[in-house]
């Protein structure tokens, strides 16, 4: 059996297939499904249907992104993480549920 690392243990990082980052400014969801939780991000942009057929104005329309599947621990990990960055301020009225 594989020894799993300690928590507190600095993991070597590299990213050999460069992963390409992706911009997202929309809607962000995150669901739980047994052990691991699903984060879905997504991006408002145009409909490009309306916006072949010159549709003034077009409708929006949300188109995922990016999907990233994760245990429940990593999501408690990215929490920590997200409130040393930006505080524990009161929520926003951003899109994210």
């Amino acid at each position: 059996m594989a020894l799993q690392p300690k928590p507190q243990q600095q993991l070597l990082t590299s990213d050999p297939d460069s992963v390409p980052e992706i911009y997202v400014a929309g809607p962000i969801n995150i669901h739980t499904a047994g052990p691991c939780a699903i984060l879905t991000f997504a991006h408002a942009r145009p409909d490009i249907g309306d916006l072949i057929a010159d549709t003034q104005p077009p409708r929006m329309a949300a188109v995922v992104r990016a999907r990233v599947v994760i245990p429940i621990e990593g999501l408690v990990g990215l929490r920590d993480v997200l409130n040393q960055m930006i505080g524990t301020a009161a929520p926003s009225t951003s899109t994210a549920h």
